[in-house]
């Protein structure tokens, strides 16, 4: 028999330096790729929207009919009136002189027997101011007379507003039933004089126009709760009592003017001017910062046979860019370059 003895080896190790070189190179890469993941993570940029205030007119005509047939109109109506007026002016100019103040007084007599006043009779203002009967007068039980007066003294003393008088010539127990009193202002204790110009009467009739339709309103019934009143004036006639060129205290212009009356309903019109306003703007992106306290409304044209008529309304506003819209959420900026944002 013939033994064999084999000769084995174990196979040679790998050098502990290439482990340290594959465990620092992993521990390198893990440090970098952590380094990266917190940088992209932790990355963010800032963005400021300054956003500029923008002014916008919003414009309308609405229809006004007493029974509205679309949703541009409102309920309301139109009437014209011929309405007659006269208004005291006072031409321009620096000379004054003095005058005696005039005018009329109610004589009341609040007792069962008749009083009679002589020419020349007192009355007195509670502030000390005299006045005199023009002419004499006859004061029926329980009734009154009306009477022109004059004032005692010359000057602007006396041009006095309407007011209450008492006459120191009775007794005091009669001076309770027997008084006077103004409704006019008393005028003349100071008269300025000038020459009538072209201007002079051109600036009266604008006023008389703004006069005349006030004087006009107070004639009309209170307005209904919610309704408005809009008036213009049409074909307005209006003549001076003196020519341009004369030397004057005063001029009075007398006339008649067409006046156009319209009513409407203030909170039909109210939500008709929201609803363009909401068209007028983008609700996504824009808000209104603020606006005109009140909208501007003028008489465009009306049928007064018809009670129809046409308002012209503006509204300034004032629109900004809204913050908390979705338009400018973070998410729409995400993944975005500068130039993309912008």
């Amino acid at each position: 028999m013939i033994t064999y003895r084999m000769s084995t080896k174990p196979p040679p190790e790998p050098p502990v330096r290439l482990y340290k070189i594959i465990a620092l190179s992993f521990l390198v890469l893990t440090v970098v790729l952590f380094a990266v993941v917190v940088f992209m993570t932790s990355k963010k940029a800032t963005i400021t929207v300054v956003a500029k205030a923008d002014q916008r007119i919003v414009s309308l005509v609405a229809k006004v009919a007493k029974q509205p047939d679309g949703k541009d109109t409102i309920t309301g109506l139109a009437s014209s009136t011929v309405f007659t007026w006269s208004e005291h002016f006072q031409p321009t100019g620096n000379k004054t002189t003095t005058g005696v103040a005039k005018g009329t007084a109610v004589i009341y007599n609040k007792s069962n027997s008749s009083q009679t006043l002589v020419a020349t009779t007192r009355l007195l203002t509670a502030q000390g101011i005299l006045f005199r009967l023009a002419e004499r007068a006859i004061v029926p039980a329980n009734g009154q007379v009306t009477v022109p007066v004059y004032a005692d003294q010359p000057g602007s003393t006396s041009d006095i507003d309407p007011t209450q008088f008492t006459i120191p010539g009775l007794s005091p127990d009669r001076q309770k039933q027997v008084y006077a009193q103004s409704t006019e202002p008393m005028r003349g204790g100071v008269a300025t004089i000038g020459v009538l110009s072209d201007s002079d009467l051109k600036a009266a009739q604008q006023i008389y126009a703004q006069k005349a339709q006030a004087a006009f309103a107070k004639t009309l019934p209170s307005t209904v709760p919610g309704k408005h009143l809009i008036m213009a004036l049409s074909n307005q006639n209006v003549v001076s009592n003196h020519q341009i060129g004369e030397e004057v205290s005063e001029f009075v212009l007398n006339g008649t003017s067409t006046i156009i009356a319209v009513t409407y309903d203030a909170e039909q019109l109210t939500q008709l001017l929201d609803r363009t306003i909401t068209d007028k703007i983008d609700p996504t992106i824009e808000k209104v910062v603020s606006s005109d306290a009140e909208p501007h409304i003028a008489l465009a044209s009306y049928d007064a046979k018809t009670g129809t008529a046409e308002l012209t309304v503006e509204h300034n506003l004032l629109v900004t860019l809204d913050a908390n819209v979705e338009t400018l959420s973070p998410q729409h900026f995400v993944g975005k370059r500068k130039d993309e944002i912008e």
